[in-house]
């Protein structure tokens, strides 16, 4: 298991270059369809710069944090946003909730998670299609 020294400042400057990358792609959307995106953004920004501040301010600690911890979410998304419109968005979705839940909670069974996953995804499309009426693939 690889553990990393510091790790609020090496999780916290990935996000902030992970979220000024996306504030630059933003510059590309019209402005009302860029301002929500603009707000998370800003909020991952400033948590981020945040946590590198506190990670320098405190790094005589010495704390070690579990890279796997980190690094599978992130790749479970990038793999989300890399197969996004190649598979229909509820199957899609409902896998990656099960893979993002898949060890967590302890102590359900797989058809609990299944059930959550299958929900979760159901509710989203719903929200989007029927609420915002935006097309999903």
């Amino acid at each position: 298991m690889v553990r990393i020294k510091y790790p609020q400042v090496f999780v916290g400057a990935a996000l902030l270059v992970v979220g000024l990358y996306f504030w630059w792609l933003s510059t590309s959307l019209q402005l009302s369809a860029a301002e929500y995106p603009r707000i998370v953004l800003a909020l991952m920004i400033g948590v981020a710069a945040v946590m590198v501040g506190a990670g320098i301010r405190h790094s005589h600690a010495a704390a070690s944090y579990d890279f796997a911890g980190v690094a599978v979410p992130i790749v479970l998304t990038l793999i989300y946003i890399g197969l996004f419109g190649r598979l229909d968005f509820r199957v899609l979705t409902a896998l990656y909730v099960l893979a993002m839940i898949w060890k967590h909670p302890t102590g359900w069974s797989l058809v609990s998670k299944a059930v959550l996953a299958a929900a979760t995804s159901m509710a989203l499309y719903t929200i989007f299609v029927r609420a915002f009426n935006l097309p999903i693939p």
